[in-house]
């Protein structure tokens, strides 16, 4: 899944995209404004999808001088179906961290769960992921967490994650003398956390970095 533009799993063309858009405001947009808030697209390609969804009556249309504006049209039959799939697409992320979180929470106790670094990075931390991305994690886990049962959770998170999303997922662990040698070293990865890295469970990754720098 491209869980940059996740929504492109359900709407391959650029229908979902403009759609999300669309479902973001009440106001009438230009299509110049739709293509301008896409995630991607040409502003033809936006046009055409437009097109499109005027036909199926999802998106309704009314002249503003000599422009076009575009609002979705909430009252059509299929909108109760589609409204929901598009706000699901845009949380996915949101989601999948939580969904990860709980991995950790159903196989470590509350103290190293709260003790344990859990960060994103890479192309889907930048949202410049494809399909074909990995989902790249970071793993730094409390001491008291023994290794054989730190091994056995981030397995289950990649095993996870690939029945999730259908995405490889690449989880570095890394304890805090590890991240000690590494940032002496000054290894390419700490410049990638630094600049890429959300954390989105436990102690602040950066901060964790800085302090050993």
């Amino acid at each position: 899944m491209d869980l940059s533009n996740p929504i492109a799993t359900l709407f391959p063309s650029l229908d979902g995209d403009v759609l999300t858009v669309l479902a973001r405001t009440v106001r009438p947009l230009t299509g110049r404004q739709v293509a301008g808030l896409a995630h991607r697209g040409s502003q033809s390609g936006v046009r055409l999808a437009l097109i499109r969804l005027e036909e199926q009556g999802l998106v309704l249309t009314e002249s503003a001088g000599r422009s076009m504006l575009y609002r979705a049209n909430r009252d059509h039959m299929l909108w109760a179906a589609v409204e929901p799939l598009l706000h699901s697409a845009e949380s996915t992320v949101e989601t999948l961290k939580e969904r990860i979180v709980g991995v950790l929470s159903s196989n470590l106790d509350r103290q190293q769960v709260k003790g344990t670094t859990i960060a994103l990075f890479g192309s889907v931390a930048r949202r410049t992921s494809t399909a074909s991305s990995d989902v790249d994690l970071v793993v730094v886990f409390a001491d008291s967490v023994e290794e054989t049962r730190g091994q056995a959770v981030v397995d289950l998170v990649i095993e996870s994650v690939f029945r999730w999303t259908g995405n490889q997922c690449n989880v570095f662990v890394a304890q805090r003398e590890l991240l000690r040698v590494m940032v002496g070293q000054e290894d390419p990865m700490i410049e990638s956390w630094v600049r890429d890295a959300i954390t989105f469970s436990g102690p602040e990754l950066r901060e964790q970095l800085t302090s050993l720098s």
